[in-house]
């Protein structure tokens, strides 16, 4: 696979080192890791393992939830900083996770919200990327992700939005 979609974290407030393992090693095999933020709330030191990982820009890339229209972060979006280091930018990104029409068994479809929503657009992303640059290591398609996120907020990165929200095509640019 080119990446693995990982919407799961660690019961709140700690600094765990679950799946640290794992994910290095996948990703040294060249497939990116995108983790949900978590959807503890808008204060600091919310964003749960194994996101709130601290060691750079971009291992164990968190992503935050954002309302597509306004592009507002969501109430419920985990946020920074990693509570790991306490100052750690988290999310890395965020990407549309509220309102999201779902296909659920049984029913047809409704509406949910949270990181697991927005986790998805940034995996999909990273599929985009790959097939545009086939030879680029998992470390260079985050490094893309964060290069051509839209900023937002007044400071930029925040631990609201992190680097901003994905743009892919700037992304591609980026690669």
């Amino acid at each position: 696979p080119d990446a693995i979609n990982l919407s799961a974290g660690s019961p709140w407030p700690y600094c765990l080192d679950i799946y640290y393992d794992e994910i290095d090693m996948v990703e040294a095999l060249g497939i990116v890791v995108v983790c949900a933020a978590g959807n503890t709330g808008y204060g600091p030191y919310t964003v749960l393992s194994p996101a709130n990982r601290a060691v750079d820009s971009v291992t164990n890339f968190a992503v935050g939830s954002v309302e597509h229209s306004s592009g507002n972060v969501w109430w419920s979006s985990s946020r920074g900083p990693s509570l790991c280091d306490s100052v750690s930018i988290k999310p890395n990104v965020c990407a549309p996770g509220a309102y999201i029409r779902c296909a659920v068994p049984g029913t047809g479809y409704e509406y949910h919200g949270g990181t697991s929503m927005a986790t998805p657009h940034v995996t999909g992303a990273v599929a985009i990327l790959r097939q545009y640059a086939p030879d680029a290591t998992a470390r260079q398609i985050k490094e893309a992700l964060l290069a051509g996120a839209t900023p937002r907020g007044d400071v930029h990165p925040n631990n609201d939005y992190g680097w901003g929200i994905i743009n892919i095509p700037k992304s591609m640019e980026y690669l």
